[in-house]
C-alpha cells in the first residue's frame, strides 16, 4: 500500500506515510480518511512523509482537490499544524505549491526536506 496513516494514542497526532509509486488520488484518499475521524477536531498536529515516496502521478485537478481539502480542514480544525517532508525537488516544489495555495487558511504549515527538521518544528 502506497499510503500509510499511524495514529497516536492520544489523538493529537497523526502520520500519513507515502511510499513507492503513487497516484495523487490516492493521497486524496487518505486526506479524506483522515478529515473523517469523530477526532478529526482534535487534532494538533499531522505530519505527511514523502521521503520513500519514488514517483507521484497526478494532474493539476488532484492538487487543487488537495488544498481544497485541507482549506475544508483547516475551518473544522484551525488549531492544528501540518508539516510535509519532501526530500526531493519534485516532492518539494509540489509541497511547497500546496503550502502557498493555502493561502489564508488558519492552520500552521510548513515544508522540510528532512523529517527530523518537520519534527522539531511540529512538535516544538
Amino acid at each position: 500500500m502506497p499510503t500509510e496513516t499511524n495514529y497516536s494514542d492520544d489523538g493529537e497526532r497523526v502520520e500519513l506515510v507515502i511510499t513507492g509509486d503513487i497516484h495523487v488520488d490516492q493521497v486524496i484518499e487518505a486526506i479524506r480518511e483522515i478529515n473523517a475521524l469523530p477526532g478529526f477536531n482534535q487534532l494538533k498536529y499531522q505530519l505527511v512523509d514523502y521521503s520513500d515516496a519514488k514517483n507521484l502521478e497526478g494532474s493539476q485537478a488532484g492538487s487543487d482537490e488537495i488544498v481544497l481539502l485541507d482549506k475544508q480542514a483547516a475551518k473544522l480544525n484551525p488549531n492544528m499544524r501540518i508539516a510535509i517532508v519532501a526530500p526531493t525537488d519534485i516532492a518539494f516544489g509540489s509541497a511547497r505549491y500546496w503550502e502557498l495555495s493555502l493561502g489564508e487558511a488558519p492552520i500552521e504549515t510548513m515544508v522540510f526536506r528532512d523529517r527530523k527538521s518537520a519534527e522539531e518544528w511540529l512538535y516544538r
